[in-house]
């Protein structure tokens, strides 16, 4: 499951498939969940759509395997 957070203090968006107790620790509580889809490939899709919504704000994919930022 990847999970979407939106952290509008730091004005960033975590895609995440990590567990949500790994997510507090990193990060703290200030997040909003704002989507979630079961697979892969849905993530881009809800990415390019939050990109439309969310101007201004920077996309991190956080992986079990790795990390990736992703920008206009």
């Amino acid at each position: 499951m990847f999970h979407f957070y939106c952290f509008q203090t730091d004005k960033k968006i975590i895609v995440s498939d990590l567990p949500l107790d790994k997510i507090k620790n990193k990060f703290g509580y200030k997040y909003e969940v704002i989507n979630s889809v079961k697979d892969a490939q849905s993530v881009s899709v809800v990415s390019a759509r939050l990109k439309r919504s969310y101007p201004d704000f920077i996309i991190e994919e956080i992986y079990k395997k790795g990390k990736v930022i992703l920008t206009d």
